[in-house]
């Protein structure tokens, strides 16, 4: 089993996520270094579904997915107070060093829910 370290490539990003989706947010690092990963928290009582792109192209409608349905443009759903363990997950970081992705969320009920993101490297 392989190991990876990460290492905070940038500030917190807070999106207070709602039943309507959420404007996209631009994730930078504020380093001169590849940011190839990004952690995801929910501070909330409402799960949250989270879709991600690379800069200059917006994120897609989001949707819940249910029984025997696929959840369409949905990258992955983060569960209510995650607070103890982030998910990490790999993300576009563009064709320069710095440009960062966009983020998009909706959640499962009007909420609402704080969720953070906070842009990581490997060391």
């Amino acid at each position: 089993m392989q190991t990876i370290a990460y290492k905070p490539m940038g500030q917190a990003y807070a999106l207070s996520v709602t039943a309507s989706q959420h404007a996209d947010v631009l994730i930078k690092s504020n380093r001169q270094e590849p940011c190839n990963f990004a952690a995801f928290i929910n501070t909330g009582s409402v799960d949250v579904a989270i879709s991600y792109s690379p800069n200059g192209i917006a994120t897609p409608a989001i949707t819940f997915p249910v029984d025997g349905t696929p959840s369409g443009n949905t990258s992955f759903v983060l569960h209510a107070n995650s607070v103890g363990q982030p998910v990490v997950i790999n993300v576009p970081n563009g064709s320069k060093v710095g440009e960062g992705f966009n983020v998009s969320a909706i959640g499962s009920a009007a909420g609402p829910t704080v969720i953070y993101v906070i842009p990581l490297g490997t060391l």
